[in-house]
């Protein structure tokens, strides 16, 4: 599920629209959802809001995506709503800096780099939705394995990122995302990201916080550095 919500905050390319318009994606989402290790009340609520995205889905022009993708978080220095972790950012200023460095350090104590294609900073949305992926890949990949101490590392590596970075904005995005944007697609998709997050937390035991709001939405000078997206 971390995978296909990342996929759905890159930018609408025409993969992303071939995907929406032949029903690959939703059949996906429906596929995903029935696998997630939750109680049947918790996976029938992430369905509930599948079904919900994928219905507006089938009514969205594929240019009113990508136009709605570039209001709500293009390079404007005042977003609606940035998809950026450090705009979330309640401590002092200087703080963003060392959540970067922290975030980065994630990334490459698992040996990420960054991708030629992507362009963008290491705490967007689609790159710590698609990191927690690659833990969850990892870990379960470690399991099958036999590798139980490689499996134990990275499951405690994914709930760290999990708590002091995921939960800590990405909840409070997507609630202020289901508010903000004028297109269903977007809307309903705000939607799904919060729930599943709410649910991901606390199936783990983990607190959320849906509280943070966006501090500014200018990025900082050194935010240039990306992760790899498309594992």
């Amino acid at each position: 599920m971390y995978r296909l919500l990342s996929f759905c905050f890159l930018y609408p390319s025409e993969e992303m629209q071939q995907a929406l318009r032949d029903g690959s994606l939703a059949s996906q989402m429906k596929t995903i959802s029935q696998t997630l290790p939750y109680a049947s009340k918790i996976r029938e609520e992430v369905v509930t809001f599948i079904s919900s995205l994928t219905d507006n889905v089938s009514k969205v022009r594929p240019s009113s995506i990508q136009t709605e993708y570039d209001v709500l978080f293009g390079q404007s220095e005042e977003l609606p709503c940035p998809p950026y972790e450090t705009s979330y950012n309640t401590e002092q200023i200087f703080s963003t800096s060392r959540k970067l460095a922290d975030i980065a350090g994630f990334y490459r104590a698992f040996g990420l780099s960054t991708s030629g294609t992507w362009h963008d900073r290491v705490d967007h949305v689609a790159a710590e939705l698609e990191f927690m992926h690659f833990l969850t890949f990892k870990e379960a990949h470690a399991i099958a394995s036999g590798k139980q101490s490689e499996a134990q590392l990275t499951k405690d590596a994914s709930l760290k990122f999990l708590k002091e970075h995921v939960l800590e904005w990405v909840g409070s995005f997507a609630e202020n995302l289901q508010k903000v944007s004028k297109v269903p697609y977007y809307a309903s998709l705000g939607e799904l990201t919060r729930k599943f997050i709410i649910l991901e937390g606390n199936c783990l035991g983990l607190n959320t916080k849906l509280d943070s709001k966006p501090r500014d939405t200018k990025p900082p000078e050194d935010a240039g550095c990306g992760v790899q997206c498309g594992l």
